[in-house]
C-alpha cells in the first residue's frame, strides 16, 4: 500500500453515467463527506457492503450534496460510485484533498496497491481493443506470466512472443500497397465497412496514408492505404510516395495489390518479411487469370476478401499461444527473459 492515501479516477476520462473513484488509505478520510443512510460512519460499515447515502454534510453550503453509495472493498480501500459529470466527480475530489488524499492517475495508484507487474498487467487489460486480445491477458493476470518469468525453462518459448505480445495493446500494421488505381483505398474500404479513403479514377488521388482500424479474426489490425508506388514529377504525388515507401519500412506485414485487369508488367515492391498478394477487380470482364501465389479478390463486390482476411490473420498470427503459455506484453518483460 502506499505511504500516503490516494484517489483515482477508475472510470474513463469524459461525461458518464456513472464514476468510480478509489481511495486508498484509511476509511475514515471519508468519514467528514459521506453521509451514509444507515446513519453509520465509513469507517464502520462492513466490507464489500453497499452503503447508500449523501456525500457532502456542510449544510451551509448552498449546492446539494450528491447521492452516491460508497463500498468498502478492503481494510484500507473505499470505493465511491457518484454521478459521471465533471463537476460532481471534481467536487468529490475537493473534498477528498481537505482531507488529506492526493489525487493521482489509476496506473500510478495500482503500481502503489499491487507492485510492478500486477500494475502493468492491470495497464494492458484497460488497453486492450478486442476481447480476444483482453481473453489472453486475463490468462496472463491469473498468474501465467507470474510463473513464466520465473521459471527460465520457459523463457526461450516467451521470447517468440514477445512481438504477439505487444501487440496485444498496440495493433498490427498493415500497409496495402502497390501502383496507382489498383484499387488500394477501394480495398481499404470494403474491409473497413465505409468510405474511410477517397476513391477516384484519376490516378495519384491518395496522396497520405489513410488508415482505419479493424479487428481481423479478434486480432487488432491498422490496415493502412498508402499513395501509388510509381515515379512521377509531381512534387505534391512524389512525397507521397516517399511517406508510402517510410510507412512500408514500420509495416508488420503489406497486402500487395495489382490490377488484374491491367496488362502491365508486376512492379516489385521492396522485400518484407510478412507480404500478401492480391489480384484485384475479379468483377471485371477484362480481369486476367489470378497467377499462382495470389489471392484473387474484388474490392467492388468484396468477393474473396473473407479469404484474404483469412490469410493475413494466419500471416500475422500463426500460432496463437494456447491458454497456460506465459505471454510478456511490455518492453519491460520482455528484458527479464532475454538470455
Amino acid at each position: 500500500m502506499s505511504a500516503r492515501p490516494t484517489a483515482a479516477l477508475l472510470t474513463p476520462p469524459g461525461r458518464g453515467a456513472v464514476a468510480v473513484i478509489r481511495v486508498v488509505g484509511p476509511p475514515t478520510l471519508c468519514d467528514a463527506a459521506f453521509a451514509a443512510a444507515n446513519g453509520r460512519p465509513v469507517s464502520a460499515q462492513p466490507l464489500n457492503r453497499v452503503a447508500f447515502g449523501r456525500w457532502g454534510r456542510d449544510e451551509s453550503e448552498r449546492r446539494p450534496g450528491e447521492e452516491l453509495i460508497v463500498v468498502r472493498t478492503a481494510a484500507d480501500e473505499t470505493e465511491i460510485h457518484g454521478h459521471g459529470g465533471r463537476a460532481a466527480i471534481d467536487r468529490i475530489f475537493a473534498d477528498l484533498a481537505a482531507a488529506g488524499v492526493e489525487r493521482v492517475g489509476w496506473e500510478e495508484q495500482e503500481h502503489a496497491r499491487s507492485g510492478e507487474l500486477p500494475a502493468e498487467l492491470a495497464a494492458a487489460l484497460a488497453a486492450a481493443p478486442t476481447v480476444r486480445c483482453a481473453g489472453v491477458i486475463l490468462d496472463q493476470i491469473s498468474g501465467t506470466l507470474a510463473r513464466g518469468l520465473a521459471d527460465p525453462s520457459q523463457h526461450a518459448a516467451m521470447r517468440e512472443r514477445i512481438e504477439f505480445g505487444r501487440h496485444l495493446t498496440e495493433p498490427w500494421l498493415v500497409v496495402i500497397a502497390g501502383p496507382p488505381n489498383a484499387g488500394k483505398s477501394s480495398l481499404l474500404n470494403a474491409i473497413a465497412g465505409y468510405g474511410r479513403a477517397l476513391v477516384s479514377p484519376i490516378a495519384g488521388t491518395t496522396r497520405d496514408a489513410v488508415g482505419a482500424t479493424i479487428a481481423v479474426d479478434g486480432w487488432p489490425v491498422r490496415l493502412t492505404d498508402t499513395a501509388g508506388l510509381r515515379e512521377t514529377l509531381d512534387p505534391l504525388e512524389a512525397a507521397g510516395v516517399a511517406k508510402a515507401r517510410a510507412t512500408l519500412a514500420d509495416a508488420d506485414a503489406v497486402i500487395q495489390l495489382a490490377d488484374g485487369s491491367a496488362a502491365e508488367e508486376i512492379a516489385p515492391l521492396p522485400p518484407h518479411r510478412r507480404t500478401l498478394r492480391a489480384w484485384n477487380k475479379l468483377d471485371r470482364p477484362d480481369v486476367q487469370p489470378t497467377p499462382p501465389g495470389w489471392l484473387g479478390v474484388s474490392a467492388e463486390t468484396g468477393a474473396g476478401v473473407p479469404a484474404l482476411l483469412a490469410a493475413l490473420s494466419q500471416l500475422l498470427i500463426p500460432a496463437p499461444p494456447p491458454p497456460g503459455e506465459p505471454v510478456p506484453l511490455t518492453p519491460r518483460q520482455a528484458t527479464l527473459i532475454l538470455p
